[in-house]
């Protein structure tokens, strides 16, 4: 029978191998966050292979068929001194330890994400913060979000001339241009042809 014996004491207080200060430096994410359906979301990390974002358009400070979406983190202000975006336009903001970068993205456009610390000397740090994600626009159905969805109906407001051919009536009722509430720069065109057949 053999017995192995272990002990500690107090040590020599040198660690071979100290801390790594990377962690010290390097900068991390809070949060993505979009407009969706009028109401704010939120994405927190790890995050997936490639994000897809369904937003809303003309949200923030976008405009058009573009969306909002703001991605944010922190970091050490005493070791690092800038970071920069790649692969989105964006606006950045830095404040007491917390970063974001604002960006409006089209639907449809996927983008590599790369956030880089640089440190005083302007030397980048390694281990860049990087996410993927594909901006989408959830599709919309007519009508949603009428108190009478789904059978909110349409109301006819005028009608044109009636071709008669032979026992055929076909009654034209006007196209009616509506503009959109919400994006601006949008129209929905509505028209129906009607035909009567008489017995």
């Amino acid at each position: 029978m053999s017995m192995m014996m272990a002990g500690c004491g107090a040590g020599t207080g040198k660690n071979p191998h100290p801390e790594d200060l990377l962690a010290q430096i390097v900068p991390y994410w809070v949060s993505i966050t979009y407009t969706l359906n009028g109401q704010k979301e939120e994405l927190m990390p790890p995050y997936l292979v490639t994000q897809a974002i369904f937003a809303d358009a003309a949200t923030g400070t976008c405009t058009g068929n573009t969306m909002e979406v703001v991605f944010s983190g922190g970091y050490n202000p005493e070791k690092v001194f800038n970071l920069v975006m790649t692969g989105v336009d964006a606006t950045s903001s830095f404040s007491g330890g917390s970063f974001s970068f604002t960006a409006c993205m089209s639907p449809g456009v996927a983008a590599a994400i790369t956030i880089t610390a640089y440190d005083k000397d302007g030397k980048a740090i390694r281990s860049p913060l990087t996410v993927s994600v594909a901006a989408m626009t959830a599709t919309k159905t007519l009508g949603y979000g009428h108190p009478r969805y789904p059978n909110t109906g349409f109301e006819v407001v005028a009608a044109g001339k009636q071709t008669t051919n032979g026992t055929v009536v076909m009654t034209n009722i006007a196209a009616k241009k509506t503009t959109s509430t919400g994006n601006t720069g949008y129209t929905m065109d509505t028209g129906f042809v009607m035909g009567v057949v008489h017995e």
